[in-house]
């Protein structure tokens, strides 16, 4: 895994919440690896966090995020979801 030397909010490994963000923005026939990434960690960042709410409610069902991860060793892959 390496990562990316720029993109909006810099240098790093991107992952998302949610899999149609991920999938979004695969590479063209590649997949989606689902890891595990911890927060508290200096080089792993969350650089966007909105709300999902409950159609025409205000009521919060959960956040997405986008986490960029600065040092690749710091992922633990449990799994890669090929060629969606």
């Amino acid at each position: 895994m390496r990562p990316s030397a720029g993109g909006v909010y810099g240098p790093g490994v991107y992952f998302y919440d949610d899999i149609k963000d991920a999938k979004a923005f695969s590479a063209p026939g590649g997949g989606v690896i689902v890891a595990e990434v911890d927060h508290d960690d200096p080089d792993v960042e969350i650089v966007k966090e909105e709300p999902v709410t409950a159609i025409g409610t205000d009521d919060i069902l959960r956040y997405t995020r986008i986490i960029v991860v600065r040092d690749p060793t710091k992922i633990t892959i449990i799994d890669k979801i090929p060629g969606l």
